[in-house]
């Protein structure tokens, strides 16, 4: 997925960070458990009810983030909850048998983004386990969006917490929607083309295209 002399896919730095998975890994086995998926889904499910009846509250409050306190919580929040997404992938990647050689940061589209390669996941037999490394990090972002949601229903308005919970809700929401877009070559099209089970799916989507278009403009 990563390209060192890219354009659009530059990396800036990198580590190996086998040790670090190594450690964490062992003490993050809760987290494949059935009940924190139960307790997931339910954190996921509540907050969609919260954000469907509050939508008004909710979009006042978003409007009174765009000041300069604001702007700060929204560039640490990003970081924050970036890193832990990838690091999601990661650990699921480990918790399959595969191993992270490389985490680090780099432009994509000219933006900063931190990324992990878990490439290894590839090697994997089964279907599943290689959709669920590519899942993991949008399924952790949703998580942390519902509880978020939750908090900010729960605690004073213009406090720190809720204005922190807000900012959250809104980042990792909109990150979501775009993460598992399948039209933009981030999670959601690699799980697509991990259930199809057709490599460079895009190429090959693009290429099919462009002679259907050929042919039909031959046929005119």
């Amino acid at each position: 997925k990563l390209q060192d002399r890219n354009l659009l896919y530059w990396k800036l730095a990198s580590i190996n960070p086998e040790k670090i998975f190594a450690w964490l890994l062992p003490r993050t086995r809760w987290a494949f458990t059935r009940a924190f998926h139960v307790f997931a889904v339910s954190c996921i499910l509540t907050g969609f009810t919260i954000f469907y009846l509050h939508w008004d509250s909710f979009a006042d409050g978003v409007q009174s983030l765009f000041n300069l306190h604001g702007l700060l919580f929204l560039w640490i929040v990003t970081f924050l909850v970036v890193t832990m997404h990838e690091f999601s992938h990661g650990l699921t990647c480990c918790h399959f048998g595969g191993k992270v050689h490389e985490v680090g940061f780099m432009l994509i589209y000219f933006q900063p983004a931190f990324y992990c390669d878990v490439s290894d996941s590839w090697m994997f037999p089964a279907r599943r386990e290689r959709m669920l490394v590519t899942f993991a990090g949008g399924y952790f972002q949703l998580i942390v969006w519902g509880l978020c949601t939750i908090i900010w229903r729960v605690t004073d308005p213009h406090t720190a917490i809720n204005d922190i919970a807000l900012v959250v809700v809104v980042f990792a929401g909109l990150q979501t929607l775009f993460n598992f877009n399948p039209l933009i070559k981030l999670d959601g099209y690699y799980m697509l083309s991990d259930y199809l089970e057709i490599p460079n799916l895009r190429a090959k989507a693009m290429s099919s295209l462009w002679n259907w278009i050929a042919r039909k403009s031959r046929s005119i």
